[in-house]
């Protein structure tokens, strides 16, 4: 009787008992961010844009069921309902603002480009992926992010120097039309897009890390690498909050976003 009940005791957590765990963890976790912000002072910040409420409450949620997760069919939603500027709550820490319009993305980025120079302090799966903050997208507008702005606009982007990635564009090109030829005669129907893309970054692998790795395996180990990060980068920002408690929750996950960067 003593060895039954020691086996059943130092029996392996069932399904039901792992449930249990995730979801005391979750609650501990949504406990301690809503006193958190209940202890924030209240400022006269003005109002946020519109957008819907529920997904407030439900939004970070998302993020500590699912390794990835789409929002495109959100989006779409959102904009014809609340208009081209609105609110979604998607990520743990922070509301983010989505523009879904060209007009208004002009008068916010040039016409007013000074008052949206500047980026947002990032949370810890951000700074991780953005080697914290060292890069032109998410960097803070300073004397980093003006060099790196200096670099695109007077090595890449300059029409003078765009003769020395011709070799580049012709193997890109070359490329293109031999999978389109690949197809038609393998069955006569022609998947562009997905031979556009490749041709696409092949030309900006060259230009990154140089000619020497724009052969078609290197190609498309990196291309596999992008497409893990962008699926994989939503649900990493569970980690946006109490990331002392999540990262034990979702250790997997966790050691996950350790490997990527270093891929």
């Amino acid at each position: 009787m003593l060895r039954l009940k020691a086996a059943q005791f130092l029996r392996p957590p069932s399904a039901m008992e792992d449930w249990l765990y995730h979801s005391l963890s979750i609650t501990f976790c949504l406990a301690v961010s809503l006193l958190l912000s209940s202890l924030r002072p209240v400022t006269g910040k003005p109002p946020l844009p519109p957008g819907p409420p529920l997904l407030s409450l439900i939004g970070p949620l998302i993020f500590l069921g699912r390794t990835n997760f789409s929002i495109e069919r959100i989006i779409s939603a959102a904009r014809s309902r609340y208009g081209p500027v609105f609110t979604l709550y998607l990520l743990p820490s922070r509301p983010a603002i989505f523009v879904a319009d060209h007009a208004v993305a002009h008068r916010a980025l040039v016409q007013r480009g000074a008052a949206f120079a500047d980026r947002p302090p990032a949370n810890l799966p951000s700074r991780i992926f953005s080697s914290n903050q060292h890069n032109i997208t998410s960097g803070a507008y300073g004397p980093l992010w003006l060099v790196l702005r200096r670099n695109l606009t007077g090595k890449v982007f300059q029409p003078s120097r765009l003769r020395r990635f011709a070799g580049a564009r012709r193997r890109a090109v070359a490329g293109l039309v031999a999978g389109v030829t690949r197809q038609m005669s393998a069955d006569g129907v022609v998947v562009v897009e997905g031979l556009l893309h490749r041709a696409m970054f092949r030309v900006l692998t060259s230009m990154c890390f140089g000619e020497g790795l724009a052969a078609d395996g290197v190609v498309a180990s990196v291309e596999a690498l992008q497409r893990e990060f962008l699926t994989s980068a939503i649900g990493f920002q569970v980690f946006g909050v109490c990331p002392a408690v999540t990262k034990l929750v979702f250790r997997r996950r966790w050691k996950r976003i350790l490997v990527s960067p270093r891929k």
